[in-house]
């Protein structure tokens, strides 16, 4: 049951984070005065991530930056599929580490990522992605695509569906909410798993709150605070 949420995670994350999937600096970088270097870049996106004091009662697990060939090619595809920007276009990238707790017995994790474009017009470009129709439907497809593609021990997934929405988030040019639903079945017990991805584009920042919860979604209050929390930061660190 933890190749599901991995798969799930790992398509519809990429696309929010605008179509990137690693969390290494980009080699990618402007000219002209004014100019971003890609170390004020990544510097300015780890400034923004969520940090271990912000989520109290979770066990922070390091990010990995490992990407496989499999997500590559996964990335590229979703890139292609949904109109975003583009990787050639990204300064830097940096992820959060994985905040982790059990409630009543099943996993929750919160997690955030942020991607420097390397003009505000990029950024734009894949928040306009990520809200379209043509880009959830790309969601839903591709992840549909991966789980049919792999051996899950015995689970079997049911179709994936998808919700949106618009979380409040004064100050930023424009913002996101979806929710990716997959129920998993093992042994005719069938439990959903909810894949929440809040998002915000400020300047050219793309700031994204990924949340998982199985059996019922992340806590409403938590994640509200937490995406609150990066909002602020943001306001307060421009890109």
């Amino acid at each position: 049951m933890r190749v599901a949420p991995i798969l799930a995670a790992l398509a519809v994350g990429a696309l929010l984070a605008g179509c990137g999937g690693s969390s290494h600096p980009k080699t990618t970088s402007t000219s002209g005065a004014g100019a971003v270097t890609k170390g004020q870049a990544l510097a300015l996106a780890q400034a923004i991530n969520l940090k271990p004091a912000d989520v109290a009662g979770f066990k922070a697990i390091p990010s990995s930056g490992h990407e496989t060939p499999q997500e590559k090619a996964l990335t590229r595809d979703l890139e292609t599929c949904a109109g975003g920007a583009g990787e050639a276009h990204k300064l830097a990238e940096a992820k959060s580490d994985e905040f982790k707790r059990e409630a009543k017995g099943l996993p929750q994790e919160v997690s955030s990522s942020v991607s420097i474009e390397q003009t505000p017009a990029y950024a734009e470009q894949d928040l306009k992605a990520i809200r379209s129709r043509r880009g959830q439907a790309c969601i839903v497809k591709l992840v549909n695509e991966a789980l049919k593609a792999r051996h899950l021990a015995g689970a079997k997934v049911g179709a994936v569906s998808i919700r949106e929405g618009t979380p409040p988030a004064p100050g930023t040019n424009g913002a996101f909410a979806l929710r990716v639903t997959l129920p998993i079945s093992v042994q005719g017990v069938t439990v959903p798993s909810y894949f929440d991805f809040l998002g915000f584009v400020t300047g050219s920042a793309e700031v994204t709150l990924q949340s998982v919860g199985v059996n019922e979604p992340f806590p409403a209050a938590t994640q509200e605070h937490l995406f609150g929390v990066l909002v602020q930061r943001a306001r307060t660190h421009p890109a």
